[in-house]
């Protein structure tokens, strides 16, 4: 077997120390090593293959590892509702909360875009669209454009930053992302504007007025 398990534990190395001392190893001397290492080899294979299907970083592999093996007090998670990346881990979110059980989950804030009244640049209108595919390409997720052409975007997601920080005080945080994050890429709504936000704020369950 050539694999690196195989060649850490020094396989090989009594495999070579065999053929130069001219006394060739029995056909099943390598089966046996293989079947010693069996498990472990396809252990390797499957995190190989999990680190090239799973966006490609190594962050995540460690994040995991962290969460399947060390308990921890609290995981943060710095997002941002508007944020097309954040949307493309929506489904791998999902999966940290299942796996991190009662390990509180606590959602901050990054605020990529200031407040702004003015329409989005040309410019900055086609690199966030070039984000969009490349978040759809890398991670499969829906987006509804229909939104470039029903919408005035603006560069401005402060707003819907607040709107997350609001919906916490009603314990609806997490909801709020989400059905914000849904507005936004699936709904051709404009989280930009406040009458959105309060629009999603009353379809979750908060009180509008108090959310206002």
């Amino acid at each position: 077997c050539s694999c690196e398990l195989c060649r850490r534990s020094g396989s090989l190395k009594t495999l070579d120390r065999s053929r130069s001392s001219g006394v060739m190893p029995r056909i099943n001397s390598c089966n046996q090593i293989a079947q010693r290492h069996y498990v472990d080899c396809r252990v390797l294979k499957v995190i190989q293959i999990y680190r090239m299907t799973f966006f490609r970083t190594y962050v995540l592999n460690i994040m995991w590892a962290t969460l399947s093996f060390w308990p921890m007090a609290q995981l943060i998670y710095v997002a941002d509702p508007m944020c097309s990346w954040c949307w493309g881990f929506q489904s791998t979110m999902e999966q940290v909360h299942r796996v991190v059980g009662d390990t509180p989950v606590q959602y901050v804030m990054g605020g990529l875009a200031r407040d702004s009244d003015e329409p989005m640049p040309e410019e900055v209108q086609k690199y966030v669209q070039d984000q969009w595919r490349k978040v759809s390409a890398t991670s499969g997720a829906e987006f509804n454009w229909k939104f470039w052409e029903q919408c005035r975007p603006r560069r401005s997601t402060y707003p819907a930053c607040r709107a997350v920080l609001a919906a916490g005080h009603q314990a609806r945080l997490r909801a709020m992302f989400e059905a914000i994050q849904r507005a936004y890429y699936l709904e051709v709504r404009n989280p930009s504007d406040i009458a959105t936000l309060s629009d999603v704020a009353e379809e979750i369950g908060l009180d509008r007025d108090r959310f206002g």
